[in-house]
């Protein structure tokens, strides 16, 4: 996997909080670039609390930001034992950021959402959500999750000849429950161009 610089206008982004989070704050800014150069809709699969969605929501008050997490107990239950402690309760996904006019906030499994944006079904997506730029895959890690939810990324992003996919904990060295990077490496790179982003776990494809 080839690694790219760190965006240096991904530097001067200012956060609004820079305290304790699941992601840090020098990825969030990237993840805040990426969404701006992809323009359109962004997803994020695994928003937890919603501090990263709230950042992406003011980096880009613009775009519509969809956070996506999962209360449901059959869907903790197919993530790995050691991140299922993850998950936040149904009252506290996306707290941080849905009371934002460009936040929508969905306590679903990512495949039903998935889904709803490909039209086969699933969660309903209003079509005044327009067309997704940019999805931020930071949900389930086993390579069984990553694998799903890239799928389906790819899916949506590859006949329309246009989209920003970024991935969370991919990192030489990751433990061996967390399957971003062999995934990525073992089956996306076979088709497409995965860059990791130096200093920070973020990979990233660009589809054109």
């Amino acid at each position: 996997m080839q690694t790219i610089g760190y965006p240096e206008e991904a530097k001067a982004i200012q956060l609004e909080y820079d305290g304790p989070r699941w992601t840090p704050p020098w990825d969030v800014k990237v993840l805040c670039y990426l969404a701006q150069e992809a323009g359109g809709t962004i997803l994020e699969i695994g928003c937890n609390e919603g501090r990263t969605t709230r950042e992406l929501a003011l980096a880009c008050p613009d775009q519509m930001v969809i956070g996506v997490d999962s209360s449901n107990q059959e869907a903790v239950g197919q993530m790995v034992i050691e991140q299922r402690h993850e998950g936040p309760p149904a009252d506290r996904i996306g707290a941080h950021a849905k009371s934002l006019p460009n936040v929508h906030i969905l306590d679903y499994p990512s495949h039903m959402v998935w889904n709803g944006l490909l039209r086969h079904g699933g969660v309903t997506v209003p079509a005044d959500w327009g067309e997704l730029g940019f999805a931020f895959i930071d949900g389930n890690h086993s390579y069984a999750g990553v694998k799903a939810d890239t799928e389906m990324a790819l899916d949506y992003f590859v006949p329309r000849h246009k989209g920003i996919i970024a991935w969370h904990d991919c990192y030489v060295g990751c433990p061996k429950w967390c399957g971003v990077k062999e995934y990525l490496e073992t089956e996306v790179e076979r088709f497409f161009e995965v860059k990791q982003i130096a200093d920070t776990w973020i990979a990233t494809l660009t589809i054109t």
